[in-house]
């Protein structure tokens, strides 16, 4: 066994996974995910993306950025976070734009955080790697 191995093995990354607050968001709930992961200290945080209700209306997807982006920057200020955009968060150039816009990345990327990588896919409007 490499010595790699060995110390991370000895080491291992915490990661908290956090998304899909869709279908009739409750920003209570979201606040303490938020906070449960706060007081867990991870390593290392995952979106798995929706974090905008969407339904084809583009002026509620910018309200919903507006409204969740303060809460998950007491996220992003304090720990590596990937961002990976779900089927809510785009579906249309324009929401493609917001992502970027909001969350500071690309939809489709490779991402890489204490030796671990992350290929993050938008398949949402055919965006590949």
């Amino acid at each position: 066994m490499s010595l790699l191995m060995i110390l991370l093995i000895s080491f291992p990354v915490r990661v908290a996974v956090i998304g899909d607050r869709t279908g009739s968001p409750d920003d209570v709930e979201f606040e303490i995910a938020v906070n449960a992961i706060i007081e867990m200290s991870p390593d290392i945080v995952l979106s798995v993306g929706d974090f905008v209700e969407g339904n084809g209306d583009v002026d509620t997807a910018v309200e919903d950025w507006e409204n969740v982006l303060p809460v998950l920057e007491r996220l992003t200020d304090a720990f590596p976070f990937v961002y990976t955009p779900g089927n809510n968060d785009i579906w249309h150039d324009a929401t493609a734009e917001y992502w970027r816009k909001y969350t500071g990345t690309e939809p489709s990327r490779i991402e890489e955080f204490l030796g671990i990588t992350f290929v993050v896919w938008d398949s949402s409007i055919g965006n590949l790697l």
